[in-house]
């Protein structure tokens, strides 16, 4: 079986639509839909189901997928290991937020993308969970979560930065004007809420049935754009990460609302599988993004061996 049949593959369950994955490997969508069938026909099993407008895994495709990311990453490997060309290529698959692909991240792809513009760089906004998921399955290369700072036995993590988290209100909201807030002090106020599997949100919500708090309503949303829209309308209040909202607070359209609650801690940390194999552009990429970041894993794993053998 051709390699290139399986990355189509791959793009369909990635895009979960044939004309979405043909664009991006500027295929045909006849072509796609010919090496889909060509994979169903040499397993002889059935690999998509579609439902509505998706195409969704089959059980056998579920199993199938596993293998496809493997296949598909040893020829990568193999490829990055025995060419001898300077300039790197290849691609990059990076999970993360949304608020730090937009505030922050842009900086970094556009630097890469100067010095490296053979590399095809692949980004997707997801929840935590979702990209721990898809960094252990091999989905992402990388992700860059904001997150609490929990271990995981297949993953490494590394600390970025702490991210200073807002609550805010409209212009002139009564609860900007106190010196400080708490928790206690948002009953009856209408909060606006990023996607459900959100790190912050979940903080807020425990912390609010922590203290028997009763929000008026609560409106959901998966843009922060249109989160701040909302808010800046009157809507309610929001809790965020500063970097979205510095704008805003500097204009004087959202209003600073000082919650004290020291349970919302979050942090910038960068993911990858412990037995990734790190290509040249991968390590560029992260090297770009921290610089220590490989004397770190080194100590990292130095103190892991140590703790084994004791």
């Amino acid at each position: 079986m051709d390699i290139d049949v399986y990355r189509t593959f791959i793009e369909v369950v990635k895009w979960k639509n044939y004309t979405k994955a043909a664009d991006q490997l500027g295929y045909a969508q006849s072509s796609v839909t010919t090496q889909i069938k060509k994979i169903e026909a040499a397993y002889g099993v059935r690999i998509f189901e579609r439902m509505g407008r998706m195409m969704q895994l089959t059980q056998s495709g579920e199993h199938l997928y596993q293998y496809a990311l493997k296949l598909v990453s040893l020829e990568d490997e193999a490829k990055e290991r025995l060419t001898s060309k300077t300039e790197l290529n290849g691609s990059l698959s990076i999970g993360t937020v949304e608020s730090f692909a937009t505030f922050e991240l842009v900086k970094y792809f556009q630097e890469f993308n100067i010095k490296h513009p053979q590399i095809k760089l692949s980004i997707e906004s997801n929840i935590c969970s979702e990209m721990y998921s898809k960094v252990l399955d091999g989905t992402y290369d990388i992700a860059l979560v904001m997150d609490q700072t929990l271990h995981h036995e297949d993953l490494n993590k590394l600390i970025i930065r702490k991210e200073e988290m807002v609550l805010v209100g409209f212009n002139n909201h009564p609860l900007a004007t106190k010196k400080r807030v708490t928790v206690k002090d948002l009953q009856g106020e209408t909060v606006i809420c990023t996607e459900k599997g959100c790190t912050y949100r979940t903080m807020l919500e425990q912390a609010l049935k922590r203290e028997g708090v009763i929000c008026g309503s609560s409106l959901e949303f998966n843009g922060i754009e249109v989160i701040k829209r909302c808010v800046i309308s009157g809507l309610g209040i929001a809790l965020l990460p500063k970097i979205t909202v510095e704008k805003e607070l500097e204009e004087g359209s959202l209003s600073l609302i000082p919650l004290d609650e020291p349970s919302i801690e979050v942090y910038v940390q960068l993911v990858v599988h412990k037995k990734k194999w790190m290509s040249p552009a991968l390590k560029e990429f992260i090297h770009l993004l921290n610089p220590s970041y490989f004397d770190i894993l080194h100590e990292l794993r130095q103190r892991d061996n140590k703790s084994t053998i004791s």
